[in-house]
């Protein structure tokens, strides 16, 4: 298998190690699988569930790399490998990088908002209807915790977990999509994810949720509970995946 370049990484004390300083003058680059071996690093959630086939993402990478080559010639020379390369790579940038700004800012709002820390104007309806949506769903909740890091040891990975609430036993991601339909099916694969978040916090029977954010219009959210038997059809996907991780790419965090 060819080395991991980028992903998220965790220590054993859950520190996030994403980056790691270059041999050449320092400064930061991101972290590999090499480097994680060498430090022991665990591998985040997200990271080890790249093992598993997305079709619907496939698609859509596909989909905008063709619209992105229909308004875009081959320049004079250019092979169709290099065509290929060009129009797969600028279609990524303008397609992904500006959505994860926006998705960033927003989720920065929200964080604010639950935790009382003052929202931008720009973003003040994203994170009230949030707050809303949440308490509509659960309820008044006043422990919220916000962006916390864990490392499950004894299954071997880490990661960062958007909101969670230990009295209301509830786990929370928000993902922000382009989508102006509330009835859309947004809830694919997602409870794999919580189910994981879940366990890593020592929470395994907690209600797990994610909220969709949407970024085309400002304060339509929309929740989705899981239920029961998807959480747990969920970290078992997790944990045989987390094992899948660790053949394919010959490291074991947990025998550090």
């Amino acid at each position: 298998m060819p080395d991991i370049v980028g992903g998220h990484w965790y220590d054993a004390d859950a520190q996030p190690c994403h980056t790691v300083p270059s041999k050449k003058d320092g400064t930061p680059r991101k972290t590999t699988l090499a480097d994680a071996k060498k430090l022991g690093l665990f591998p985040s959630v997200t990271t080890v569930l790249n093992v598993l086939d997305k079709p619907a993402l496939t698609s859509w990478k596909v989909t905008q790399a063709v619209k992105y080559a229909f308004t875009h010639r081959p320049m004079d020379g250019e092979d169709a490998a290099g065509y290929a390369a060009r129009c797969a790579a600028a279609a990524h940038e303008t397609t992904t990088e500006a959505a994860a700004d926006e998705g960033t800012r927003i989720h920065q709002a929200i964080e604010n908002a639950f935790t009382g820390h003052p929202v931008p104007d720009a973003y003040d309806l994203h994170a009230d209807q949030a707050m809303r949506a949440v308490v509509k769903l659960i309820g008044h909740v006043d422990d919220w915790v916000s962006e916390r890091t864990m490392v499950h040891a004894t299954h071997g990975y880490g990661g960062t977990v958007d909101l969670y609430s230990p009295s209301a036993n509830v786990v929370l991601d928000w993902k922000t999509k382009d989508f102006d339909d509330p009835k859309k099916k947004m809830a694919y694969d997602q409870h794999v994810q919580l189910a994981a978040y879940a366990e890593g916090l020592g929470m395994p029977n907690a209600r797990i949720i994610n909220g969709f954010v949407s970024r085309t219009v400002p304060g339509l959210v929309v929740l989705h509970e899981w239920l029961p038997e998807q959480r747990v059809h969920g970290w078992d996907v997790f944990k045989k995946a987390a094992s899948l991780w660790r053949v394919l790419h010959r490291y074991d965090p947990r025998q550090r």
